[in-house]
């Protein structure tokens, strides 16, 4: 496997640095970072409980730093109404639904970076195989309810803005670096400041291991790498300039490779070696590159008119070398019937088999595209305008061309056959354009704030397959268009100083993706919320019922996230269905004095969902469940701080779930279709050496529980065993 360049040696070297740290030098932390937060975020004050039309969630860069977390999956675990799939344990392959709405690839919400579209092709092809980089980031804020409609075009369920790091005003440098369990070390490096009117960031995150699973008769080779470049550069107007501007270019270049695959286990392989791949996956492999960046312009015509205008540019590129069939049928459902069948298990184990395929998923994904908002203050009468318009013009777009080598096992080895070109079935461009326009009006009266929103999407799109590799013969072509039109209304209303009650409901609505055919429909709902919040100091509680309408839902059919029936391509509309649920959340600090404090906090979500009207193909059923819907996922977190040493301890809970729609069946066998419910624990220490350099440790999966979490593609997967790391992080 290729390995991030000398990265132990850079670490040690770090360590070297941190030993000669400066106890008069700049806090660990950075001091005064520039005031771009205020651009870039989408939860304004988020911890004025009247300021946020809809419930959120904001992860913090100190709760970032207490446990140390690098996986998107557990730095969202904390945030109610928000519902993860593991699938290798290492959150390289996101997987995350808010509200009911699929957790399939985070396929069914907005995905962002410092507000701007993240996803790879957000229309052409939702289903996320790219996902920016949570670790790198200082923060990732979690939205709901009718402000959603400002940030589509997924607003079924709600919206997800990881936030990069900012440049700082005064020349400031971090580093932070790990080692860890599995061959595991992490590299996050940033230099920036601010001298006169222009400011500047560089900054590195490099990440590797070597797994935890084995494969048959090879051993190792399930681990993957990471590097990871971004630049910033900040033009600001002088402080005598009739207007104030700001001008920033971003710029991120990242380059990863992961010994990754889609089978999993039977479950009697899962119970005797959870951590086992079998030899059949041994040429897995995926290589991700993603490049590009956006160029953000800032104009305050006056303390109350700003008109922010970004023009944004991603390219990115997907290898994923994968088994695909076995003996002819697909790896779904032979493993799948391998549970029963001992001659499929014997295969799996390594006995001879014909015709293993072997396919390239050779894709890559252009999204580019140019927004504009116009925020305004304002009154009329005596009520108090906070009005955003906003307007955005993006075309993206998905290229695959995917041959197939096929192979015999002999002997429990792989002996290459033929290779089969691609085909009409994989051999195709999407393409998408979208035109999309919103407004958000939040208006102060007294004790209530009162919103309305509006969003419009127009889309077009088309995908034309090819009967031959050099694209000469084109095969099937489809194309679609659709307009849909949302609104929604939310109010808050502040009881006293303490107390506030919130309510909300609007029109959520989900594109289809460039294979949907004429006449398709996005997929629609009617939600809302109603919910009570108390704030006392640094006491809080937020208690939010949501309910959800899907009137038309769909499920993007990929590998990773098949449709019923085994489709893997294109969406299929899956009838209606309701989802109901009950987010809580409480925060206190449950002592302060003589040097102490012991921060806390406590995450519930109950939700459940079924289907209420039958799909159009017959596929799903009138009562059927919603797939990968836990009914209750719970995190419990505290933290004591003395001084300079910190001690922190998380416990996340996840019910028990269906891996399709069929669970509720009569007559269904359920033994191979349900995950186990599942504790994880985790822990970790530090101790500030100097006011610029800390030293950490922690344990993830404390336990070292490694129950059935999800059922992937085709077959039994695990979590993560447990793991230590210990590092350091040091400011200069």
């Amino acid at each position: 496997m290729r390995r991030v360049t000398s990265l132990r040696g850079i670490i040690a070297a770090t360590v070297c640095v941190a030993a000669s740290a400066d106890p008069g030098g700049r806090a660990l932390a950075g001091e005064g970072e520039d005031e771009l937060l205020e651009v870039v975020t989408i939860i304004a004050r988020h911890g004025d409980p009247l300021a946020v039309p809809g419930s959120s969630y904001v992860v913090t860069e100190a709760e970032m730093q207490a446990l140390a977390y690098t996986d998107v999956h557990r730095l969202l675990q904390a945030a109610p109404g928000v519902y993860v799939k593991d699938e290798e344990g290492f959150g390289l392959f996101p997987n995350i639904g808010i509200r009911g709405a699929s957790s399939g690839r985070s396929s069914k919400i907005t995905v962002m970076e410092d507000g701007l579209p993240g996803a790879m092709a957000p229309y052409a092809a939702p289903a996320s195989y790219v996902f920016p980089t949570a670790g790198r980031m200082r923060g990732i804020e979690v939205l709901k309810g009718p402000g959603t409609l400002r940030h589509g075009p997924f607003t079924v369920g709600g919206a997800i803005n990881l936030l990069s790091t900012a440049i700082p005003d005064a020349p400031t440098g971090r580093m932070a670096a790990e080692l860890g369990s599995f061959g595991g070390d992490k590299l996050h490096a940033s230099y920036g400041g601010t001298a006169g009117q222009w400011g500047a960031l560089l900054e590195t995150y490099r990440k590797s291991s070597d797994g935890f699973a084995r494969i048959d008769r090879v051993g190792g080779g399930t681990g993957h790498d990471l590097e990871e470049y971004v630049g910033k550069l900040r033009w600001s107007s002088a402080d005598s300039a009739r207007w104030s501007q700001q001008l920033e270019l971003k710029f991120v270049q990242a380059d990863e490779t992961a010994q990754q695959s889609y089978v999993g286990l039977t479950d009697a392989d899962f119970r005797r070696d959870p951590n086992r791949r079998y030899g059949l996956t041994a040429l897995d492999r995926i290589d991700r590159v993603r490049s590009g960046g956006a160029l953000r312009h800032v104009l305050e015509l006056s303390d109350a008119l700003r008109l922010s205008s970004s023009v944004y540019r991603w390219k990115n590129t997907r290898d994923f070398a994968r088994l695909t069939q076995i003996e002819g049928e697909d790896i779904t459902t032979f493993v799948n019937a391998a549970n029963t069948d001992p001659r499929r298990q014997a295969v799996l184990a390594g006995a001879d088999a014909t015709s293993i395929q072997h396919q390239f998923n050779d894709r890559s994904f252009l999204a580019q595209g140019l927004q504009s908002e116009l925020a305004a203050q304002f009154a009329t009468g005596g009520l108090e305008h906070d009005l955003v318009a906003g307007v955005r013009v993006h075309e993206d777009s998905e290229d695959r061309l995917q041959p197939t080598d096929v192979y015999d096992q002999l002997d429990g080895r792989l002996v290459y056959r033929r290779t089969i070109p691609a085909n009409a079935s994989n051999n195709r461009i999407g393409e998408a354009q979208a035109v999309s326009a919103w407004l958000l009006d939040e208006v102060r009266l007294g004790r209530w704030r009162l919103t309305g929103a509006l969003r419009h999407e127009d889309i077009r799109t088309a995908e034309q397959r090819y009967a031959d590799v050099a694209r000469t013969v084109p095969g099937l072509r489809v194309a679609n268009s659709l307009s849909s039109l949302s609104a929604g209304a939310g109010a808050t209303f502040a009881l006293d100083e303490r107390w506030s009650l919130l309510a909300g409901v609007y029109q959520g609505f989900a594109p289809p993706g460039s294979g949907a055919t004429l006449g398709q429909r996005g997929e629609e709902s009617l939600n809302s919320e109603l919910g009570l919040r108390f704030r006392l100091g640094d006491f809080s509680i937020d208690a939010v019922g949501f309910f959800s309408d899907y009137t038309n839902a769909l499920q993007n059919c990929t590998l990773a996230n098949p449709c019923a029936g085994g489709i893997v391509d294109g969406t299929e509309q899956t009838g209606a269905a309701e989802v109901r649920g009950l987010e809580f959340l409480a925060e206190a600090t449950l002592f302060a004095g003589s040097g102490f404090k012991v921060p806390a906090r406590l995450s519930w979500t109950w939700t459940k969902g079924e289907v209420t009207r039958d799909s159009d193909t017959g596929n799903v059923l009138e009562g059927d469940n919603l797939p990968y819907l836990p009914e209750h996922v719970a995190t419990a977190s505290i933290g004591v701080e003395r001084g300079r040493a910190a001690l922190h301890a998380a416990a996340h809970y996840t019910a028990a779930q269906c891996a399709d729609s069929l669970c509720r069946r009569a007559g269904i066998d359920n033994r191979f279709r349900r995950t186990e419910s599942y504790l994880m624990v985790d822990l970790s220490a530090s101790w500030q050496l100097s006011p610029r350099a800390e030293l950490y440790a922690r344990i993830e999966n404390l336990l070292d529980e490694q129950r059935l979490v999800s059922r992937g593609a085709a077959g039994a997967r695990t979590s993560m065993p447990r793991y230590f790391g210990a590092g350091l992080r040091i400011g200069f």
